[in-house]
């Protein structure tokens, strides 16, 4: 005798809309999935902040404002130049220091924000405004 198969798990209502724990789990997922992506430029623009000598010089480079001149002389912006540096020297841990944190800080507050957003949208009608009607 088979055990009855169960039904997979209802993330939202007959009407279509998500439960309250699927919006969160979809506000956290969008979250810790955009702070992945972006993650590698703020890491470049905290050490170009903590560097008072970034802006006029890097490692011996002439540097015009955000512009690297590289030993082919070809100009590069100097954030390029930089996640490149952190990769050769420090790989991709290099450039993702410190995520985990973020991760805490983040994904916490995309899920409140999305749920939030998404449940005031249904309880006030509003519509997304993809159809032109």
């Amino acid at each position: 005798p088979r055990a009855p198969a169960r039904a997979p798990p209802r993330l939202c209502n007959e009407h279509g809309d998500l439960f309250i724990m699927s919006r969160l789990a979809c506000g956290g997922i969008a979250g810790a999935f955009g702070q992945t992506v972006v993650y590698p430029l703020d890491t470049v623009r905290r050490r170009m902040q903590m560097d008072p000598k970034m802006g006029t010089e890097l490692h011996g480079e002439a540097v015009e404002r955000h512009w690297v001149v590289d030993k082919g002389f070809r100009m590069q912006p100097m954030w390029l130049k930089l996640v490149f540096q952190i990769y050769r020297n420090e790989g991709l841990r290099g450039l993702f220091r410190g995520i985990s944190i973020n991760y805490i800080r983040v994904v916490p507050m995309v899920s409140v924000s999305f749920t939030t957003y998404d449940t005031l949208k249904q309880l006030l009608g509003v519509s997304s405004g993809g159809g032109g009607h």
